[in-house]
C-alpha cells in the first residue's frame, strides 16, 4: 500500500487483516480508501461495499444508515448488516423501520423479502412475540422461501411456548435442507422435547444419535445434555470417557469446556474418575487456559491451597 496507495487488492487485504485484529477504525478506512480507486460498476466494488457495510457494523458507527442510504445501489446485505447495527446498539425500532422499508419497495424481490421477513421477525421477538410469529410465517409463505425462516419459526414456537408451531416448523425443515439430520434439526428436536418434560425420549434420541452419527461433535454434547438431565453421573462420566476416547468426535475448544463444567455438575469431591477425565481432556488441549483453570476450580473444592497454587 506504501508503494502503491491505489493497489485495490492490497487495501482489501490489508482491510481484512485490520477486521481479523478487530482494528475496525483501520479496517474502515481501508475498505474506503479501496473503493475511492475503483470502478463502482465493477462486481468487486459490490463485493467490497459490503464488507465495507460489515466493518462499520461492527464498529458500531452510528452513520452506517448515511453510508447505505444515500447511496441508489442498496443491497440486501446493507440492509441486513444496518439492521444487525441498530440491534448492537439496542435500536430495534430503527432496525424494523428500515426493513420494512426495504419489505415494501415494490423493487425488492420476493426472495430477498423472504430473507428480510425472517431478519424482522427476529428482530421484532423481544418487542412482541406474537407479532414476530405472524412475520416469520409470512416469510416462510414468500416464495422462494429463506431456509431459515422455518428455523426461526420453530425457535419462536418454543419462546412463546406454542407446541404446535415448533412441531410443524420441525416437519418442514427437512423440506429446506438437503438433509433430514442437521444441527438445527438435532437441536431444536432435543430443546423441543426436553421443554415438554420428556427426559426419556430426549435421552434415547441423543443416544442413537450418537451410534448413527458419532464423527458429529452436537450429538455428544446433547447426548451429554441428556444424561445430566436424566440425573445419570455413572451415565455421564461414561458419556466423557467415550467422548474422550473416541477417534470420531471432534473435541474441539469449545466441547472441552462445556464437558469440564460438566464435571463440575456431577461433583464437587474428590473423585480420582474425574480428575483422570480432567487429564484426558488436557492432553487434547493442553494450550486452552480456561481448562486449566476450571480444574484448579475444581480441585479447590475439596483442597483449597492446591488448587489455588495451580491458578495462572
Amino acid at each position: 500500500v506504501e508503494r502503491n496507495p491505489a493497489d485495490i487488492n492490497a487495501l482489501q487485504c490489508l482491510a481484512i487483516l485490520h477486521e481479523f485484529n478487530q482494528r475496525f477504525t483501520q479496517a474502515t478506512n481501508a475498505y474506503k480508501l479501496a473503493l475511492s480507486h475503483m470502478n463502482q460498476q465493477n462486481e468487486l466494488s459490490n463485493v467490497i461495499r459490503n464488507d465495507y457495510a460489515r466493518v462499520k457494523c461492527r464498529s458500531g458507527d452510528t452513520q452506517l444508515d448515511a453510508f447505505v442510504l444515500t447511496d441508489n445501489k442498496v443491497t440486501l446485505l446493507n440492509v441486513l448488516w444496518l439492521a444487525v447495527a441498530y440491534g448492537k446498539m439496542n435500536k430495534q425500532t430503527e432496525a424494523i423501520e428500515i426493513l420494512k422499508s426495504v419489505i415494501d419497495d415494490s423493487a425488492t424481490s420476493n426472495k430477498d423479502r423472504s430473507v428480510l421477513l425472517t431478519f424482522l421477525g427476529l428482530h421484532q421477538r423481544k418487542i412482541d412475540p406474537q407479532a414476530a410469529v405472524k412475520t416469520l410465517f409470512k416469510s416462510y409463505s414468500t416464495k422462494p422461501v429463506c431456509s431459515s425462516a422455518v428455523t426461526a419459526l420453530c425457535a419462536m414456537g418454543m419462546i412463546i411456548a406454542d407446541n404446535r408451531i415448533s412441531a410443524a416448523a420441525l416437519k418442514e425443515m427437512p423440506k429446506l435442507t438437503d438433509s433430514n439430520y442437521t444441527m438445527d434439526i438435532h437441536l431444536l428436536t432435543c430443546l423441543s422435547m426436553l421443554l415438554s418434560n420428556k427426559t426419556r425420549e430426549v435421552y434415547s434420541y441423543t443416544m442413537n444419535a450418537v451410534c448413527y452419527y458419532p464423527w458429529l461433535t452436537w450429538t455428544w454434547i446433547l447426548a451429554l445434555i441428556a444424561r445430566i438431565q436424566t440425573g445419570n453421573p455413572k451415565g455421564v462420566l461414561q458419556m466423557i470417557e467415550g467422548i474422550c476416547c473416541s477417534n470420531f468426535s471432534t473435541v474441539d475448544e469449545k466441547m472441552t469446556i462445556f464437558v469440564a463444567k460438566a464435571l463440575h455438575h456431577i461433583s464437587v469431591e474428590r473423585n480420582e474418575h474425574i480428575l483422570h477425565l480432567f487429564q484426558m481432556l488436557i492432553m487434547h488441549r493442553p494450550a486452552l487456559l480456561d481448562l486449566r483453570i476450571s480444574l484448579a476450580q475444581y480441585i479447590q473444592n475439596f483442597d483449597s491451597s492446591f488448587g489455588q497454587s495451580l491458578l495462572p
